[in-house]
């Protein structure tokens, strides 16, 4: 009884003293995160207000799962595809072609499309871009040439896109160039493809529903049509043909308002998306992954424009309205 008269407090006190001894060491603004393994979350506790921020398990769970999906459509028996080596696999992988210094010829480029995960930006050029010298010259309008910078750590995966844009006769040349603060990066200069994304064209957004479902569906088969093609005639799979890789010019009639695809273009040829052909599928097998992965990458743009409606379900059900009327 004494010794718990007596110690009691004593420990009380001492774990009071220490504590205000922690508030009082945190600095104005500092917090200290304790995890809430419960809950998924982290409270942030600072000297003056508690804030509870939601960690994002779930947003990065989603992007996980559509990555493998992603993927996992490459397992197939004709795509030369190595899901223990998804990045090393692919076609002059590791290559040294980002030597040559193009520092030069580059230096008035202007900024096209920000930054992505797997390169430091795309531009275009405010003068013509000459390759070769004397009797071997030759010179690319500005405006037919792009240039892509290349993130230094990656340079190995991009020399698969090199070999890919050559391989297709898209390629200019490729090389290094010294960037802001004397960085030096990895540099792919290529034929600009016309055309813009449909998300990015007038005609398109302005557009009633049921004729961008047409537009969707001739584009659609045309993709189709080219990429079984390749498969034929390049050996070579293109399997990431999303919304943003397929660029299109739209056309409109004057008389009766309608547009129509006049003309689209494939583009992105990096890794991890072009793959070699270990054979060439029969058309129904190659139509039925093709349908897959189009409804895959291609989800977005479908559900904004919903299902068109079935023409064999609408006259049954004209047939059976009938057949209900009371003459």
């Amino acid at each position: 009884m004494i010794f718990r008269n007596i110690f009691l407090p004593l420990v009380i006190g001492t774990c009071f003293l220490r504590t205000l001894s922690t508030a009082a060491s945190i600095p104005q603004g500092r917090s200290i995160v304790f995890p809430k393994r419960d809950f998924g979350t982290q409270v942030s506790t600072k000297t003056n207000l508690a804030v509870r921020s939601l960690k994002s398990p779930e947003v990065h769970s989603v992007k996980k799962r559509d990555d493998e999906r992603w993927f996992k459509q490459l397992e197939v028996f004709w795509i030369d595809y190595s899901p223990a080596r998804r990045w090393e696999w692919c076609k002059g992988y590791g290559q040294p072609v980002f030597g040559k210094d193009l520092t030069s010829k580059l230096i008035e480029r202007v900024s096209f499309s920000e930054k992505g995960s797997n390169n430091k930006g795309i531009f275009v050029l405010q003068t013509d871009y000459t390759v070769g010298s004397g009797e071997n010259v030759r010179t690319y309008p500005k405006q037919t040439v792009i240039a892509k910078l290349i993130n230094h750590r990656l340079e190995a995966r991009a020399a698969c896109e090199v070999w890919a844009l050559n391989h297709f006769g898209l390629l200019i040349e490729a090389g290094r160039i010294t960037a802001e603060a004397e960085d030096m990066f990895g540099v792919i200069v290529m034929h600009r493809q016309p055309g813009k994304p449909l998300h990015d064209v007038e005609e398109w957004n302005t557009a009633p529903v049921d004729q961008k479902r047409a537009v969707v569906q001739d584009l659609r088969e045309q993709v189709h049509d080219l990429i079984y093609r390749w498969i034929q005639e390049k050996g070579v799979v293109h399997a990431d043909f999303d919304p943003d890789n397929v660029l299109v010019d739209i056309a409109r009639n004057k008389e009766t308002n309608a547009i129509s695809l006049e003309h689209f273009a494939i583009v992105d040829f990096g890794s991890p998306g072009v793959w070699l052909r270990r054979k060439v599928p029969s058309e129904q097998t190659f139509t039925t992954w093709f349908h897959a992965r189009w409804e895959f990458l291609w989800e977005e743009v479908i559900e904004k424009l919903g299902h068109a409606p079935d023409e064999k379900q609408e006259q049954k059900t004209q047939r059976r309205r009938l057949r209900k009327i009371d003459y």
